[in-house]
């Protein structure tokens, strides 16, 4: 019974440790994609 228990622990924190992993991965990802102006105002037109 501890044994079963004790695999399971190690699978779900080997889990975690994977999730943990790709949120980081997505995080980047996400920071890398917003779109920052160089200077603070609103935007009033834009040529294409």
């Amino acid at each position: 019974m501890r044994n079963k228990a004790q695999e399971k622990l190690n699978s779900t924190l080997a889990e975690i440790e994977i999730l943990e992993q790709s949120e980081v991965v997505a995080l980047d990802r996400l920071n890398r994609t917003l779109i920052r102006s160089p200077v603070n105002g609103i935007v009033q037109r834009v040529l294409a």
